[in-house]
């Protein structure tokens, strides 16, 4: 019974939406007119944390394009192609010593991402990629 009570009292957590161009625009809208985070979040149907950070974006000078949520994809190219000659050296090398060998290539990669490259290329079937 007490748990019914409980999910009674929480609050709702509203359904994630992708911040799109127009949902910028009147964002900024809102901001021009000096509305406050919450009156923006209760008009645009958006999480209150989710209007702090685009208007946070948004003061720093962030573009549109550039406003957008997630974490930021690595290209792992340029590593790979160095790893590869590094192994093709045939001397054995720790993950350690590849990870400083990379370093001298302007590389920083610490030992666990080349511990993670290893272990994907390995698994593909790709030992030398």
């Amino acid at each position: 019974m007490k748990m019914e009570t409980y999910a009674k009292d929480t609050a709702v957590r509203k359904k994630r939406q992708t911040i799109n161009g127009e949902m910028l625009r009147r964002i900024r809208k809102h901001m021009d007119k000096n509305n406050s985070a919450k009156t923006i979040s209760e008009d645009e149907d958006l999480a209150l944390a989710t209007v702090y950070n685009v208007m946070k974006k948004i003061s720093e000078g962030l573009m549109d394009d550039s406003i957008k949520k997630g974490r930021k994809v690595q290209d792992f190219s340029i590593a790979k192609n160095k790893i590869s000659q590094i192994l093709l050296k045939d001397a054995p090398f720790t993950q350690m010593e590849m990870s400083e060998e990379l370093k001298q290539f302007g590389i920083s990669k610490s030992s666990s991402t080349v511990c993670r490259l290893l272990k994907k290329w390995i698994i593909l079937g790709n030992a030398l990629f």
